[in-house]
């Protein structure tokens, strides 16, 4: 195994590591929603779905999109080659897919209410 592959696993896994250890962090060592002042606002919000839905994917894209910065800088990828363009092009597709997918179900909702 080259050391460029091997250094990409690395990077990867790091980044991994790091967003795993964020997400525990702030569901379990910060404790129930009503002791973290955010996740009780988001909780108790007279907006309906859609505050947490802001929150989920404004802060939820901020790390996302911050990872693939990271990751081009140290890289992880290569932007020139097509292979990794369409690998970034597929993740920033897929978050937001999602986003709209999420969103589309809330407008359902709210439209059946």
């Amino acid at each position: 195994m080259s050391a460029r592959i091997l250094h990409r696993m690395l990077v990867g896994a790091a980044l991994g590591f790091a967003l795993v250890a964020l997400q525990y962090f702030a569901t379990f060592a910060v404790g129930p929603a009503e002791t973290f002042a955010l996740l009780g606002y988001l909780a108790e919000s007279e907006h309906g779905p859609w505050t947490p839905y802001l929150y989920q994917y404004g802060v939820g894209g901020f790390f996302f999109f911050l990872a693939i910065i990271v990751a081009g800088y140290k890289g992880v990828f290569e932007l020139s080659h097509p292979s990794d363009r369409r690998m970034v092009l597929f993740l920033v597709l897929g978050f937001v897919f999602y986003a709209s997918l999420h969103g589309g179900w809330i407008l359902l909702l709210e439209a059946g209410r």
